[in-house]
């Protein structure tokens, strides 16, 4: 399209996702493989207890991300150890709520610097990998807050954190992906998060429901797409909430790019 010379368009950067928590995950085929850090374990780094490490690991990573061309790490987990026998405890940072929050916030700040994004994971009470898509988890609400939150709340109020993705399993019957207390009353109204929330791949469980909720993004096409056209078509979405989807999308994506700040509200 032509645009006027006072109002020049401006391309907004591809959104290029690569895993991972410890370091850039390249497939077989990209032009990269065999090239990038394999970084010990988390778990490791975080039996270190050392912020200024957690940083330096975040550097690398970020700086990773762009030589591979990747805008967007999935990535760190803070994951709250329950049991060692969990499939993903060796990409967390540990049991202890203090020790996460110290960490990440840290590995954020190295990584969005190069900017890049950070996708915090996995939100929230993912502790197993058995039976990990549909298992409902049962957890009071101060068990919640003190334990399991800590380290979103630090990512998001002292790092900035670009984005947080949505976790398989439920809360208190309801999927992550669709669930309004973790997405929006804990995530937005007491957190005061202004990003954008993924889903774990194909985690979605519904098309309405968890954009309605405060998902924004769907990783692996399953229910929006086409499906979430036709929401907001016969108005079980609305246009509005669609509109607020798309600018937490782009309020990291530039702010972020741009190198701006963390978080800056680039767009309001």
């Amino acid at each position: 399209l032509d645009t006027p010379a006072e109002h020049p368009f401006t391309p907004l950067p591809l959104l290029r996702l690569a895993d991972g928590p410890a370091g850039v995950r390249l497939n077989a085929q990209h032009p990269a493989a065999g090239q990038v850090t394999a970084l010990p374990a988390p778990i490791g780094l975080a039996a270190a207890w050392d912020p200024a490490l957690a940083r330096r690991y975040g550097d690398l990573i970020g700086a990773e991300m762009v030589a591979t061309g990747h805008t967007i790490l999935l990535g760190p987990a803070v994951d709250t150890v329950r049991t060692p026998l969990a499939g993903r405890t060796f990409e967390s940072f540990g049991e202890d709520p203090l020790l996460q929050a110290r960490l990440v916030v840290a590995e954020i700040d190295a990584v969005q610097a190069h900017g890049v994004q950070v996708c915090l994971k996995h939100y929230l009470v993912n502790n197993q990998e058995t039976q990990r898509s549909t298992i409902d988890v049962q957890v009071d609400e101060r068990t919640l807050q003190e334990i399991y939150l800590p380290a979103y709340a630090a990512a998001i109020q002292q790092a900035g954190v670009a984005s947080v993705m949505a976790s398989y399993n439920r809360l208190r019957g309801l999927y992550a992906c669709e669930q309004p207390h973790l997405l929006t009353a804990i995530l937005r109204e007491q957190l005061g998060f202004r990003g954008w929330v993924m889903s774990d791949f194909m985690a979605t469980q519904s098309t309405a429901a968890s954009a309605n909720a405060g998902l924004d993004y769907e990783l692996g096409p399953r229910w929006w797409g086409d499906k979430l056209l036709a929401a907001v078509q016969q108005g079980d979405v609305a246009l509005e909430q669609l509109d607020e989807m798309v600018r937490r999308i782009l309020r990291p994506l530039v702010g972020i790019t741009d190198a701006a700040q963390p978080g800056a509200d680039v767009v309001t």
